[in-house]
């Protein structure tokens, strides 16, 4: 019998079969696909405490937690960070800012929504960005983008008791300690930071004596305990949007007249 040739579509497949057991000798990479890979360890949060001497007394040491100070890492390695997501939300409620300090990122953006039966105002009038809400009722919300890092002091144009803080850091690295003065930053990558600390009750001069260098590693994430003193400190009344004393609190401060 005569030897025929084979067609393009047997050959290809004569091909196949004698490549497939030459293949199965080939080494592979052992590295996964990203989608294989698995994630990193999670680090352990850094975690401290900063407490808050008042000063002592015959019946109490006067040292206890300091609820609502503000910390944060910083080193010239960290990029950028993004704004975070949001928008935050301080809210008007008992003649007061809830809550009383908010840490944020350059771009971040913060609502203020009235919750109280009554007109309310809002305004900042220096070191951060200057605005001025105006004056919007009940049920009202407006909205401040902070851009640049600040601090910014919130105040009510009509209630003199009404203050807060919106502090904007160039870091992801944050905290506000708890009603106990615990603090926990996660995610923190090991290295050489600044520690600064922001509080509105005690001097600058002890803000600056608070910060200090720390180093971060597989054992050491827990700060040394931070404790300020509120010694020196002079409570100094701000004045209203128009730089001047704000009128008796039985006084409307727009129109003059008495309360009602």
């Amino acid at each position: 019998m005569a030897n025929r040739k084979l067609g393009a579509p047997s050959a290809l497949l004569l091909a196949v079969l004698l490549l497939v057991p030459l293949w199965l000798f080939v080494p592979r990479s052992r590295h996964a696909s990203p989608q294989e890979a698995e994630p990193p360890p999670a680090v352990p949060p850094v975690t401290g405490k900063v407490e808050l001497d008042r000063g002592r007394s015959f019946f109490s040491s006067g040292v206890g937690p300091a609820e609502n100070v503000a910390i944060y890492l910083e080193n010239a390695s960290i990029p950028p960070p993004r704004p975070l997501k949001g928008p935050l939300r301080m809210v008007q409620q008992s003649k007061r800012f809830d809550p009383p300090i908010i840490v944020v990122t350059p771009g971040s953006e913060v609502d203020f929504p009235n919750r109280d039966p009554i007109f309310h105002n809002v305004f900042s009038p220096f070191y951060g960005p200057a605005f001025d809400l105006g004056l919007y009722k009940p049920g009202d919300s407006k909205r401040v983008e902070f851009k640049v890092p600040a601090v910014s002091w919130i105040f009510c144009d009509i209630h003199q008791e009404m203050s807060a803080i919106v502090l904007t850091v160039t870091t992801p690295y944050f905290v506000v300690t708890d009603k106990r003065g615990n603090l926990s930053i996660p995610g923190v990558p090991d290295g050489t930071y600044r520690l600064k600390v922001w509080y509105d009750r005690v001097t600058p001069e002890e803000l600056e004596k608070a910060g200090r260098t720390v180093e971060i590693g597989p054992t050491t994430r827990q700060l040394p305990t931070l404790r300020l003193s509120t010694q020196g400190v002079v409570a100094i009344p701000h004045k209203n949007k128009f730089g001047k004393d704000y009128p008796p609190p039985d006084v409307d401060p727009y129109t003059g007249l008495p309360r009602i």
